[in-house]
């Protein structure tokens, strides 16, 4: 797995900073662990980890918990923001806490920096499912992009072809 990420990470040895988002589930863990991994036996940029405490779970202090404890045994700084939940209308309650946690992410991004996300190949699958059902065009069966422009820095999907079975199997 590490030999695939490094093959991704060619396309972003540029940046000045490499950031994680971390939700404290397995597919951002792992996505840590491997960047951890690499950003020390390379000459990678500095590393750090970025959690969004939405604060709509009972669990999401215990995310953050489990999000520094992770960050504390890997030796990554790990940075905590939160978000208010959006009041009144809950119907796009996901889609509404999506775009907190981007907002979050444009402001904390600095130039030249790159915001490394979990997303990986299931994800990809129910992307494209889901828009084919609500009737996008074109454009919306593209999925998930493997990188843009974010803020003044990018985000960046380096598992986005690895099916989620694998990233499980090496996080056990």
């Amino acid at each position: 797995m590490l030999e695939h990420l490094e093959a991704q990470l060619s396309e972003i040895r540029d940046a000045q900073h490499w950031v994680v988002a971390l939700s404290g589930g397995v597919d951002s863990v792992v996505l840590l662990h491997l960047m951890s991994a690499l950003a020390k036996r390379d000459t990678a940029p500095p590393l750090s980890a970025i959690h969004v405490h939405h604060g709509i779970s009972p669990h999401a202090d215990d995310w953050v918990q489990t999000c520094e404890s992770i960050g504390s045994a890997l030796g990554t700084p790990l940075h905590v923001r939160h978000c208010e939940p959006v009041p009144g209308d809950q119907t796009n309650l996901e889609n509404d806490l999506r775009e907190a946690r981007y907002q979050i992410f444009r402001e904390c991004l600095s130039p030249d920096a790159v915001l490394l996300m979990a997303h990986h190949q299931d994800d990809q699958v129910e992307t494209v499912l889901m828009r084919l059902l609500r009737g996008a065009g074109p454009k919306g069966l593209g999925a998930i992009p493997r990188w843009r422009a974010l803020g003044s820095g990018y985000v960046f999907r380096p598992l986005r072809d690895v099916p989620r079975s694998q990233l499980v199997e090496w996080a056990e």
